[in-house]
């Protein structure tokens, strides 16, 4: 089994409570959102094309390319939604300023925290990002994975039940 196959049958046994995967599905984009809007007001240092570059435009690159690398379909449904929640952050950034922007985005990042929580109460788990923190980036794969089914493996249902199984044992 690859390690996205691995990452995503340990992310499933985890997530098994539709409830839990509702509350991830707004959580997740509202926390995704809020950290692109923060680091959007890092620039990095750069002359020409790069005169415009900030920590969030290097972090969107970087986690794509991490994404890509263990599955081109995930990677490319992971590129769709920080490409939205970009463009949100944007809009936040750009039509608010001072302390309303950073109200917008702290209530956001919290918002999305407390979803997180209750989602794993239904579950009666722990996030798993503390035990492996590359859940931080598969936590957005899983809600595109909801959305488009064809980047979720499709051994991985079959891995799913036999871990879900083992756990209760």
């Amino acid at each position: 089994m690859s390690h996205y196959e691995n990452i995503l049958a340990s992310y499933d046994a985890i997530h098994r409570s539709p409830l839990n995967r509702a509350t991830h599905a707004i959580g997740i984009p509202l926390i995704v959102t809020s950290v692109i809007a923060v680091t959007s007001y890092v620039r990095l240092p750069g002359e020409g094309a790069w005169e415009h570059a900030n920590l969030a435009t290097a972090l969107a690159v970087l986690t794509v390319a991490i994404v890509l690398y263990w599955s081109r379909l995930a990677g490319f449904a992971y590129l769709i939604l920080i490409a939205a929640c970009y463009a949100v952050a944007h809009s936040v950034t750009t039509h608010f300023s001072g302390l309303t922007a950073a109200g917008i985005i702290a209530a956001g990042f919290v918002l999305g925290w407390v979803f997180q929580f209750i989602g794993h109460g239904f579950e009666g788990e722990s996030p798993q990002f503390v035990k492996r923190p590359e859940n931080l980036l598969l936590g957005p794969v899983m809600i595109m994975a909801e959305v488009f089914p064809a980047i979720r493996p499709r051994n991985l249902s079959a891995t799913v039940a036999t871990s879900a199984a083992e756990n209760k044992q």
